[in-house]
């Protein structure tokens, strides 16, 4: 059986060196190498000829590694966060054009796509969610495109989300930021690696959920099974839970 072909982009930052170091060790498919900073992709793709470029660098060149990799037949695996969906539309259109599957993924981890499955069902039943979110420090972005996924999958199922706050504030922003009435708050702080807490609110209750990223390799399983999807399929997914069926 022929293995389809893989490369990473950002083969040398701290998740695209796991995941390029997985599919080194994989039996189901061939690495065909790393692209970094600088490097020249187009003459990459056409030397290697992959099947997949994985994504893992900065937004501003996951966009155009997403672009050329789709103009050349290659389908794009992309866990950068940061992307706007008018770049993921035009990400979605190239793959299109070109008979591609693809997917932009706010988080690859199996538990966090579970937590965001999670919360669509528990915000049918509650009244109020706030959204804690940290990070390390070295993080561009924020909030994060986990927080953003999970607020928009509350908002989506919902019944209505009503947001409480004091007259009487005393320190800016104290209340962070605000999603159609879910609250968003961002941490970025040295010893995180990646960390969120869904907290939903009703009269005498409350509800909490939780997943903590404590190893890069927890990402591995949800690239591998986006790749075999965008090979199969040739469908373009806009997250991990969809790829599963979740959402």
């Amino acid at each position: 059986m022929i293995k389809p072909k893989v490369c990473v982009a950002g083969y040398k930052g701290k998740t695209g060196s796991v995941v390029a170091r997985a599919l080194v060790q994989s039996d189901e498919f061939e690495y065909v190498g790393g692209i970094g900073s600088g490097d020249d992709l187009s003459r990459f793709l056409n030397q290697h000829s992959p099947n997949v470029l994985v994504d893992f660098t900065t937004a501003s060149a996951a966009f155009q590694n997403g672009i050329t990799a789709a103009q050349y037949g290659v389908a794009p695996v992309i866990g950068t966060t940061g992307l706007g969906v008018d770049q993921i539309d035009q990400i979605q259109n190239v793959c299109a054009e070109n008979g591609v599957g693809g997917i932009v993924a706010a988080n690859f981890a199996l538990g966090a796509v579970l937590m965001m499955h999670i919360a669509g069902i528990c915000a049918r039943y509650m009244e109020a969610a706030e959204i804690i979110e940290a990070h390390h420090e070295r993080k561009k972005d924020a909030p994060s495109g986990t927080a953003v996924a999970t607020a928009s999958i509350i908002l989506a199922n919902a019944k209505g989300i009503k947001r409480h706050t004091s007259s009487d504030i005393k320190v800016d922003n104290v209340f962070g930021g605000d999603i159609g009435g879910v609250g968003i708050h961002s941490l970025r702080i040295p010893g995180v690696m990646a960390e969120q807490v869904v907290k939903f609110g009703a009269p005498g209750e409350t509800l909490e959920i939780v997943h903590r990223t404590v190893s890069r390799e927890c990402y591995v399983p949800g690239v591998f099974v986006s790749i075999r999807a965008v090979l199969e399929t040739k469908r373009f997914y806009r997250s991990l839970g969809e790829v599963l069926g979740l959402h």
